[in-house]
């Protein structure tokens, strides 16, 4: 599962980057598309995953951190969710300082 959320990261990215070079006007709505899919994605790969979700070590506290697997498939979510909300500040307008697809 973490190779595949690196594959989805990977695709993800090349999607902005196509849209980013794109001068066509209905293109970032098809990047939020495709990045809400693959946020859905992931968090459904997050709540499925089979394996091992925390170590063994516990430490002083007695927090168990989470696995270096898991946790790749966590992060991926959590960043494709941030660039979700992104694309949706950029097309509604609310700001455009990192995604300024409207100049």
């Amino acid at each position: 599962m973490p190779l595949l959320a690196i594959l989805i990261d990977a695709v993800t990215l090349g999607g902005y980057f196509i849209i980013l070079n794109s001068g066509a006007a209905r293109v970032p709505f098809w990047g939020l598309a495709l990045q809400a899919a693959a946020a859905i994605v992931l968090l459904l790969m997050s709540i499925a995953y089979g394996g091992r979700r925390r170590l063994r070590f516990r430490g002083n506290e007695g927090y168990r951190p989470y696995t270096l697997r898991y946790g790749i498939v966590l992060m991926s979510f959590a960043v494709n969710a941030i660039v979700v909300v992104m694309y949706y500040l950029s097309l509604s307008g609310g700001n455009n300082l990192i995604m300024h697809f409207y100049e």
